[in-house]
């Protein structure tokens, strides 16, 4: 067989492989768009590895729902949305809502694209999420709601909403390398456990606080600086319990009432002039 014509074979077997390719590729993304909510739907990149969902209203993360007939529950094995593949979901504009009503955990997606017009993020929907390590937030959502980002431990930097207004219970618990996020003006309030044992943050700048349950940053180990502003009258008992490294704190004039345990075991803590306007130290 001479040189011309293993070359002509050679092409021939690659155009076949080639075209067998796009052949798979094509019908495995033609068949992709699956429904994850009323008006909104997910189609997988196989290569990127990406999941982009589009659409209005509510999208569902989740593992269970019927849409279109499809009992996601019993399909799991069979849909590549809740492949543990998946590395990055970009929610695309128009979705107002994202909820994940059986807490699936996407271990390994490391990035999540949120769309300007998301308006609610309800409870748990990224908890445990550990390969998760930057979140942006759009500036509509003004809450985040319980549990919202607990665990995950890999999330080192939030860019909070400008008009967020409440931070609730362990939305942001045990996020242990979270080190970067800036306090809109506007929070009033930052729930019980909020950022328990986010070990690496190291400050915290309130400045028109109204309310902070108890152990809303206990744990935060790195947590060298605290400043409270605001009509906040009252610290809880373990707001800032075990706080090692803390060495600084400057509340407002408006807190009268403090317990007395709000900052057990902050060994560091040697300066203690940020008591003298308080008129109440009451012990639990």
């Amino acid at each position: 067989m001479n040189k011309k014509k293993i070359v002509i074979i050679s092409l021939m077997v690659i155009l076949i492989a080639v075209g067998t390719i796009l052949v798979i590729y094509t019908s495995v993304n033609k068949n992709a768009k699956k429904m994850c909510g009323d008006n909104a739907w997910y189609e997988y990149n196989y290569i990127t590895k990406t999941v982009n969902i589009y659409g209005s209203g509510t999208a569902d993360l989740s593992k269970e729902g019927y849409y279109e007939g499809i009992d996601w529950d019993r399909h799991l094995v069979a849909e590549p949305y809740f492949s543990y593949d998946i590395k990055k979901i970009v929610i695309h504009d128009g979705i107002t809502r994202v909820r994940n009503i059986s807490s699936a955990r996407y271990t390994n997606v490391s990035e999540v694209v949120l769309p300007e017009s998301l308006e609610v993020i309800e409870a748990g929907t990224f908890s445990n999420w550990t390969g998760l390590t930057k979140i942006v937030i759009p500036d509509k959502v003004t809450e985040i709601g319980g549990g919202t980002f607990s665990g995950c431990s890999n999330l080192n930097e939030i860019v909070l909403p400008k008009n967020l207004k409440a931070i609730y219970t362990s939305a942001f618990a045990e996020c242990n390398k979270l080190y970067y996020i800036e306090f809109p003006d506007g929070i009033e309030k930052i729930g019980y456990n909020a950022f328990y044992e986010c070990a690496t943050l190291p400050k915290v700048d309130l400045k028109n606080i109204k309310e902070i349950n108890e152990y809303a940053f206990a744990r935060c180990y790195n947590l060298k600086s605290v400043k409270i502003n605001g009509p906040i009258s009252k610290i809880n008992r373990y707001t800032f319990d075990a706080c090692l490294n803390l060495e600084k704190v400057e509340l407002t004039k408006n807190i009268k009432t403090l317990a007395r345990n709000a900052f057990r075991n902050c060994k560091k803590l040697k300066d203690e002039s940020f008591m003298d306007d308080i008129e109440n130290i009451y012990d639990t």
